[in-house]
């Protein structure tokens, strides 16, 4: 869609699944996997190729599994799920004709849901557990970038970033 000269904005979405079958000859079970997934972004650019350049994504991504294992008379489930929300913020400001700046930001929660199970042999007395984990992980980012010509180009980047895993903050940077 494009709301004007210099704007343009991008949905995109996707859903899917997948079932795959499981035999575990070593206890004599078969099982199944079902996975599911749903994937949502909105994109809004304003500016041109070559100009000043802003571009703003929200996303959003659910996934869940079903997992069934069948030991004779015998059934266990196990149900996991994950959520996954963002944003990416950055700026393209372009100098000379081969040559531009990007600096950024970008923000990301997480919170899966994981159902483990443990078995011993047979079904009778399987063991399953299920956790809560929530993650906020945040960056800020600088990249240099040169078209050589039309075929080769480079980058060299700079990036800050942040997790917060079960309330504890871990703060790493590198070159890339």
């Amino acid at each position: 869609f494009k709301p004007g000269a210099k704007d343009e904005i991008f949905l995109n979405a996707y859903a899917g699944g997948d079932d795959l079958s499981i035999m575990a000859y070593g206890i004599q079970a078969d099982g199944s996997m079902k996975w599911s997934n749903a994937n949502a972004s909105l994109c809004w650019r304003h500016g041109r190729e070559g100009e000043l350049q802003w571009e703003n994504i929200l996303f959003h991504t659910q996934a869940a599994d079903r997992m069934g294992v069948v030991q004779g008379s015998q059934t266990i489930m196990a149900r996991s799920y994950m959520y996954e929300s963002g944003f990416k913020s950055n700026l393209t400001i372009p100098y000379g004709s081969q040559r531009s700046v990007l600096v950024g930001m970008e923000g990301l929660f997480r919170d899966a849901r994981p159902q483990y199970l443990r078995m011993s042999g047979d079904l009778s007395s399987p063991d399953s557990s299920q956790v809560k984990i929530g993650t906020i992980e945040y960056a800020l980012f600088g990249e240099w970038r040169h078209a050589w010509n039309d075929v080769f180009r480079s980058s060299l980047g700079l990036r800050w970033s942040g997790l917060i895993y079960d309330r504890e903050q871990n703060t790493k940077y590198g070159l890339y």
